[in-house]
This record gives C-alpha cells, structure tokens and sequence, in this order.
C-alpha cells in the first residue's frame, strides 16, 4: 500500500501559497465574510448562491417561484453554517454521510457497537468468516493503538529490512531480494509494476499485466525529475526530514542519509528517463501477449521470470507487456554498477513505506509532512471530537481502514444492508435503464444505428449495488498476539498475492473495485457499469426505505439517473457495451450531440455564480450539468407511472439532496475547476427545464424559476 501521493498535492498547494494564488482570508481572529447578505448572483436575477456562508440569514425573504433552492434549503442551512470554521469549509449531504460512516466504522473497531448492530447480518454472509473478519479488525486495531509498544520498540521493527539491503552484495542477491515479497522486500516493489488486472482490450477477465514503474517518491510520476518546479523542490525537503530523522535514530549518520537519499532520486531519475515519451493514451494502443521465453528475452538480465514465480504467475497462459521499450531500458539499468544506487533506492522506500507503522514520533513526522493519503472520512466531521475521538479517527483513516478494507467492509454491511434494500436499489436501476431505453428511441436527432447501439449499451450495463453476494475470505489469516503492525501488514499483503495469483485467467466475480463504505455512486465506463456503494445511504435522507417513493425518487433515484446517463455522453460514447475504447456512434451522431450540448455549456457559460466573480466555464460543468438533466427527466418518467405521486415532495426532496453550504474560498474553488455545478444551480438550473415543475407551483413568466421554452437546454 503505497502512502506518499498525497505529499504532492500538498507542495502544489504550498506553492500556490507562496505565489499569491491561495487563500487571501483573514489572518487571524474571527473569519471574514465575502459576500452581502440577501445579494442575487446578478443584478437581472432572483436567484441568491446562498451555498456560501453569510448570504442568506433567518430575516432572508424567500419565495419558492423566484429561488427554489434557496427557498427549500434555508431552514437547513441556517442550522449548520455555524459548523462552518478554519478546520470545515463545507458541509453538505456528502460530508453528513461521512459523518455517519465515520461513527459507524469506529464502533466496529473500538467494539461498542450497539446488541442489535452486531447481531444483524441479514445479508446472509457466513458467520464464521464474519466473525473472524472482526477478530483480524479488532487485533489489527489493537495492535496499531497499542502506542506504549510501539513507542517501546521505536524503529526496531525497519531495522532488519535495512540491515538486508545493506548486505546485497551483488546483483544476483539483489534479485532474491526483490523476489522475497513482503519479506525482505518489505515494500515488493519492483522496477516495473507487476500485477493482476484487466486490461483495455478485456474488461472481463484476469489478466497478469507488465507496466511502467509509477510509485516515485519524489514527484509522484515521472514528469517531475525532467519537468522539476517548487513543488517538487517541497517535497523533497518534506521527504528528507523524514527519511533522515529516521535514519538517524536508526544509527545511519547525516551523510549516510544524504548520500541515500541522492542515490535514490538519482536511479527515479534514471527510471523517469526509461518512460519519457510514454502517455497514459498510449496504453490503448498496444496489447501485446509474450510467453514466458518471450518476456525473458525482452526484458534481459532484469529477473522477470524469477519475480512473476514469487508473484504466482506463472501459470498465465501470457502476459502483456505495455511498452516493450520500457522493459529494455529497464533491463539497461538493472548491472551491478547501478548496485548502490538500486540499494538505496529500496532503502529510501522502505522507509517511507514503514514510518506509519513505527512509533508516535515516526508516524507524527510523516503525517505532519502531509504525506498521510489513508481514508478521508474525517474531512467533513462536523461533530465534537474528544481526544478518544481523534485516536480513533487516526485508528481507522490511517491504520484499519487502509489494510484491513474489505473485512472491515465486510463486517460493516453485515450490520447496517439488507437484501431487501438491494432488490429495492437494483429494481430501481433496472426501471431507469428501461427509461432510457424508451427515451432513446424518440431522440430523433440520432441516427436509427445510434440510437440501436445506445440501447444495447444500457441494456448490457452491469449492475453492482451496494455490495456484494460475498467478500474474499480472510480464514486462512491469522495474526500472532506479538505481532508488530509491520509483521501484521505482511501477513495481509502476502494473504492478497495468493488470491491475486489465483485469479489470474479467471472473469471478474466481485466487480465492487472500490470499497463499498464509501460514500459514492458512480458510472465505470472501462466495464460499463453503474456502481451504487453502500456508503451512499448512511444519511437516511438519500436513501430510507421508510421514506415515500416520492423521497427516494428525488434523493437517491436523480444519482442513479445521473450516473446511468454517463453511459453515453461525450465521455461515455467513447468505450462500448464491454468498456473497450471505441467510438460506438456516428461523426454525425457526435456533431448533433456537441451541438446541443454547447447550448447548455452556452448557458452555463454566461452565469457569474458569485457576485463580482468569473464567469462560469460551460465546457467543465457540462458533462455533469447534463447528468443532472437526464436524472431528473428519467424519474420524471417513473413519476408519470405512479398514482397520485407528490411532485412537491419530489422538487424538495432533489433540492435537499444538494443541500450544501461552505465559505467563500470552497465555493470560488469550485466555480473555477470542478465539473459539478454548485448545488443551488444544479437544483435552480435542472428544475426549470420541465414543465412538471412549472405546472406544480405555477411558475410563470417574470418568476425567477421561469425561463423560456425556446432557452430550455435539455440535451434529452
């Protein structure tokens, strides 16, 4: 489990800072408010972006005709802006979600779960691997919490690894030691990535996949030893703090250190120089299978026969090597004149990779550095933390959740899913891709083959719905009451290589690549799928059973319309029914398409979001601008077959479901680089396209909700 990315986006960040490009708030004291109360977006509007803290308070007139969002939202978000500080820019359904996932993991691994949490399991999963799956969690947390002995045994536990490097004598022992996975080779880390995957021309099966070294420490891909900025400046001063306190304490001096560190940049820089010229577009382009004597031949005297053995795969029937170029300037580099340069490029890795697992002080060096890229779910915590709290925060974002991810998923649908919620999501996926399929065939503007194709697409989508029928079995792991955390790790990560070895040739059974807490939906379109995680119905109001149709189909039901119409926009129109890249539609399919999609991104185009501010950038916002349209059309479409269906109920539940509220800086982010519109425009936005709206509150010309027939920018 690689842990340093996030150092990156942090010296990016750092250097914004220092450049005048970040955050101009106030230095100190109470925080300063950027916006007027009760201003519209623009002097010819009614609508107030009342997402950003300060511009609506309880004296705020509201009238649902000209500011729907505003109008059903305010009661909300006046009882949250107070949690809005230094530490919480945003709150919204997603960080509320968070919050409740955040409770719900820490009382699985501190066991003070609830009696009738811990004897749900009415998804049938089996007892006994259920139970054990707890054990492993409950243990691993332990151990990871267990901060008198860890601090009792300081860097001890890296001390073997660095003591093996040290004695590599030559390139062959070199290579043993790359082979001993998760043994002596603590971190398994190669000079080429070695894995189990699929690939772009088989999105259905295992296969064993050769490809470019990704994991530098330095900047985070190869583009950074030859295209070197601040940031990649910062980070290296960040890692060498790291890297050489722990050194020290480990008996190496500042020299030692420094030369270590060097060797290290300097074979990344060697391994940057094998990939220029490679892109990830390139990865389409070439699939090509070797057989074992084949791979050999390519790749020279770099040992990829004895390092597939050690991974198990050595019973593929081929193996694809993505840029075969690549392989011989690896095979180049790995001579015994390289030799002290490959050893303390491992070195530096393995400490970087076991600083979080040694003692406070180690662990308190790497995070504070920002190199911590564990689970998140803390983020958005709007809640009291006591300082028990915030040790199970770090237990969990940092420990459990990071290598303990699917039994600890496993045991957290066991208590909180059941099978009737997932035959109820998967049913509701399956009317909405009907819809579709209905809508599709009067979408005159594409071609009769066009609209055939998208129809086979939606009806060949697969479907993962909260999680899945079973989860790997952990039984045969079992951890030592003196085991170290980095002993623990090991046990995991080679438990992981044995199933990965055994998949290989196989189709993908557990389609669920992401872990099932978190708090997402989403379209795959590299298999052509539509993802709905568990996580996503922790806040009841998304997702409630209980709830009337007419709530579900506003909350949860607009996300899956959404996602399902990802399948085949200008993103989705690139990769077919089986998730391979091709386009599947006409030149003049995709012409038509662009044309009515620019009228939207026009629309977009000329919103001012924040009063004084920029101008909105349609192109970003429009692919998913145009999900939110076809979301609430699809369930528009189920509302029409349901008797008596409450569409006030509806509206309000769709503009509950984006309540959201942040400070000025988050919202100015956004409007300048994320693909979401603010919530109060994709409520405001999307809700004044239909006429079911119109009809329900009577909206009329001269209403802020009103806007002309003509002016109406539905892509479907």
């Amino acid at each position: 489990m690689k842990r340093f990315t996030r150092i990156v986006s942090l010296a990016l960040a750092i250097s914004l800072a220092i450049t005048g490009c970040g955050s101009d708030s106030a230095a100190s004291g109470e925080r300063e408010i950027k916006v007027k109360l009760n201003e519209t977006i623009d002097a010819d509007s009614k609508w107030i972006n009342s997402n950003i803290e300060g511009a609506i308070n309880a004296d705020t007139p509201v009238n649902l005709k000209d500011d729907f969002y505003t109008y059903a939202s305010k009661d909300w978000i006046l009882e949250n802006v107070s949690k809005i500080d230094e530490t919480h820019s945003e709150i919204s359904m997603f960080t509320e979600g968070i919050d409740v996932i955040n409770a719900r993991l820490k009382s699985i691994i501190s066991g003070t779960e609830s009696p009738d949490e811990t004897m749900n399991n009415a998804v049938g999963y089996n007892e006994e691997d259920i139970e054990h799956d707890l054990e492993l969690v409950m243990a691993f947390t332990g151990t990871a919490g267990d901060w008198e002995k860890r601090n009792a045994l300081g860097i001890k536990p890296l001390i073997p690894y660095l003591e093996k490097i040290d004695s590599i004598s030559t390139i062959d022992e070199m290579s043993s030691y790359m082979a001993s996975l998760y043994t002596s080779n603590y971190t398994a880390l190669q000079l080429v990535q070695i894995g189990n995957s699929l690939t772009y021309g088989d999105h259905a099966n295992n296969h064993v996949v050769v490809e470019p070294f990704s994991d530098f420490i330095l900047a985070g891909s190869s583009d950074g030893y030859y295209k070197a900025n601040l940031g990649t400046r910062l980070t290296a001063e960040m890692v060498k703090s790291i890297v050489s306190k722990i050194l020290n304490k480990a008996g190496y001096s500042d020299k030692d250190a420094d030369r270590m560190l060097r060797n290290c940049y300097k074979f990344e820089g060697m391994l940057s120089d094998a990939q220029r010229g490679i892109s990830d577009d390139d990865y389409t382009k070439e699939e090509t299978y070797y057989s074992m004597d084949e791979i050999k031949a390519l790749f020279g005297n770099y040992p990829i026969e004895e390092l597939l053995k050690a991974y198990g795969y050595v019973n593929s029937e081929g193996y694809i090597v993505y840029f075969p170029q690549n392989a011989k300037k690896i095979s180049s580099l790995y001579k015994a004149s390289n030799l002290k340069l490959i050893k303390d490029f491992y070195a530096v890795h393995t400490v970087m990779e076991m600083a979080t697992l040694l003692d406070r002080e180690s662990y308190e060096l790497y995070t504070s550095a920002g190199m911590d890229d564990a689970k998140e779910v803390d983020e958005g915590d709007t809640r009291e933390n006591t300082s028990d709290d915030k040790e199970l925060d770090i237990l969990l974002n940092d420990f459990t959740y990071v290598y303990m991810t699917e039994p600890l998923d496993a045991v957290y649908v066991s208590r909180y899913c059941t099978p009737e919620q997932k035959e109820e999501l998967t049913d509701l996926v399956k009317k909405a891709i009907a819809v579709y399929v209905d809508m599709i065939d009067t979408e005159e503007w594409l071609s009769k083959e066009a609209r055939e194709a998208t129809k086979e697409k939606l009806n060949a989508m697969k479907l993962y719905i909260l999680y899945p029928d079973e989860y790997p079995s952990y039984a045969d792991v079992e951890f030592d009451e003196d085991d170290t955390l980095p002993e623990m790790i090991a046990k995991l990560n080679i438990h992981k290589q044995k199933q990965s070895a055994g998949e290989v040739g196989q189709p993908v059974v557990n389609g669920f690549d992401m872990s099932t807490t978190t708090m997402n939906a989403f379209y795959n379109p590299f298999n052509n799928s539509v993802n709905i995680l568990a996580g996503i119905t922790a806040p009841e109001h998304v997702y409630d059973p209980d709830d009337p149709i007419e709530v579900r189909l506003g909350g949860l039901g607009a996300i899956i319309g959404h996602e399902i119409s990802h399948g085949f926009d200008d993103n989705g129109v690139k990769y077919d029914k089986d998730g391979n890249e091709e386009t599947w539609w006409g030149i003049r399919d995709i012409t038509a398409y662009t044309q009515r999609a620019v009228k939207l991104q026009n629309y977009y185009s000329a919103l001012v979001p924040i009063r004084g501010g920029k101008q909105y950038s349609g192109s970003i916002v429009s692919g998913e601008a145009i999900a939110d349209l076809g979301g609430i059309k699809c369930m528009l479409a189920i509302a029409k077959t349901i008797d008596d269906f409450d569409y006030d109920l509806f509206f309000r539940s769709y503009a509950y479901t984006w309540r959201d509220i942040g400070n000025y800086d988050a919202a100015k982010t956004r409007v300048q680089s994320d693909e979401h519109p603010l919530a109060f425009l994709r409520v405001n936005v999307v809700l004044q396209q239909y006429d079911e709206f119109y009809e329900t509150y009577d909206i009329k010309p001269g209403d802020g909700m009103y806007i002309d027939t003509d002016k109406r920018i539905n892509v479907w």
